[in-house]
């Protein structure tokens, strides 16, 4: 079993929110894929409790923007930052979505 199949399939369905602070690199395993997400939300059958996700790893690469193709990052279905003028967006299920690219300026 997998840490990532432990997520999804056994944590994240009774989970309300998700923190995620783990760092991701290039040849290591996603935290949660797309497809890990979409799973969620259509085995939710309308009605997922996992409401919000907070991503503070700082480790979301776009190599070119608006390119969800090459999206990098240890939730591969966050496809953007947030900002302090527009702080989150809905994602997938309707989960609310923020992530934090320079923590210690947001943090003050």
């Amino acid at each position: 079993m997998t840490r990532r199949w432990l997520l999804t399939y056994e944590i994240a369905p009774y989970l309300t929110g998700l923190i995620n602070g783990v760092g991701w690199q290039s040849g290591f395993p996603k935290t949660m894929t797309v497809r890990d997400i979409d799973h969620l939300v259509k085995s939710s059958h309308g009605e997922m409790r996992l409401a919000a996700i907070q991503d503070v790893s700082c480790d979301l690469k776009v190599s070119r923007p608006f390119a969800k193709a090459h999206v990098q990052g240890g939730l591969e279905f966050i496809d953007r930052h947030t900002t302090i003028d527009s702080p989150y967006f809905e994602g997938p299920g309707g989960m609310l979505i923020s992530t934090t690219d320079i923590l210690p300026t947001e943090l003050r």
